[in-house]
């Protein structure tokens, strides 16, 4: 299939929108000298709005086209950099296989899965990859702080199940501190994860398909000066050290690649995507899976490619140029 239009699909419907933007800029950036038409398309709850050539233009939903001076304009190739919804749980993903046009995450089943973390921790769970102790809780079901200080200890972690950059997040460390934080998840998402807490290194592996293989990159140790990994940490450099390739053992880097391409393969992941772990002592515990994982200047991945030799337009261009429409 020749792409001659190629939109750059941002925004969303969640607290990630500015997020996303900052990472469309940077994907609009390496890809401004290519063949494509590299068109921004901005949506939000009320409007789909394509950006081009110093205008703006509304988004034709029925086909994904807009008109143009010229006419009507197609897009051929969708790249979804939207974190959270509804670009990373397979609302948009299905909407373009309708379109029959090609884009660059996994399938609608793939990021549903992996967008939800009950999910995906029982996925990973059944095939016997280890994680950290979790309940999953939904917005209506009774909440018993007992069972879930046995099951869980204290401290632990409360995070919505079907958000990122730890949106809603908080650190539990005194039973009294349970309810606030399930109702700070409840503001945002109908679903809670509560976690044990581990103790270890935070680490993190970006996944990529590149050149016909899937192929693991660096990995990051985040040191945050924060209380977790919150949203802060992540896009306030002041409040993290970023540490790549981390200080682990040559073994432990090993493990930890190869679980992460594993993981990739398992849960039928393509494009990009990051991984984010525990290493407590020797043991290896998966966190959670970034399916559409950031890209502006701030983010882990672009800075793992950089360490690994990897042009982030030669990426690009290969994930773009070896797509398929998912049947």
């Amino acid at each position: 299939m020749q792409i001659k239009n190629l939109g750059v699909i941002a925004g969303g419907y969640s607290g990630e929108a500015e997020v996303s933007l900052r990472s469309a800029a940077t994907l609009i950036h390496h890809l401004k000298d290519t063949d494509f038409n590299v068109i921004l398309i901005k949506i939000d709850k009320v409007n789909w709005k394509a950006h081009w050539q110093e205008k703006e233009y509304n988004i034709d939903k029925n086909d994904f086209s807009f008109q143009g001076p010229q006419g009507k304009v197609k897009i051929d190739y969708a790249y979804i950099i939207i974190h959270g919804t509804p670009g990373e749980d397979g609302k948009l993903q299905g909407y373009f296989d309708m379109l029959e046009i090609p884009y660059n995450t996994g399938n609608a089943l793939n990021m549903a899965v992996t967008f939800n973390k009950g999910a995906t921790q029982r996925s990973l769970k059944l095939a016997g990859i280890q994680i950290s102790d979790f309940i999953h809780l939904r917005k209506d079901h009774p909440i018993r702080d007992a069972f879930i200080i046995q099951q869980v200890g204290l401290p632990c972690f409360v995070k919505p199940a079907e958000a990122g950059s730890s949106l809603g997040a908080s650190k539990v460390k005194e039973a009294h501190e349970l309810r606030p934080a399930l109702r700070k998840v409840f503001e945002v998402d109908d679903e809670a994860m509560i976690e044990r807490y581990l103790v270890g290194k935070e680490l993190t592996c970006g996944v990529i398909s590149y050149k016909g293989e899937v192929r693991a990159l660096p990995i990051t140790e985040v040191i945050s000066k924060n209380e977790f990994f919150d949203y802060e940490a992540k896009y306030n450099s002041d409040a993290t050290e970023e540490v790549t390739p981390a200080l682990i053992s040559a073994d432990a880097t090993s493990r930890i690649q190869k679980l992460a391409v594993d993981i990739f393969h398992l849960l039928n992941c393509r494009g990009v995507v990051r991984i984010d772990f525990f290493l407590c002592k020797d043991e290896i515990f998966v966190v959670e899976i970034n399916t559409v994982p950031g890209f502006s200047i701030q983010s882990i991945v672009p800075k793992q490619l950089s360490v690994e030799g990897i042009a982030i337009k030669d990426l690009l261009m290969d994930i773009i140029t070896t797509s398929t429409i998912s049947k």
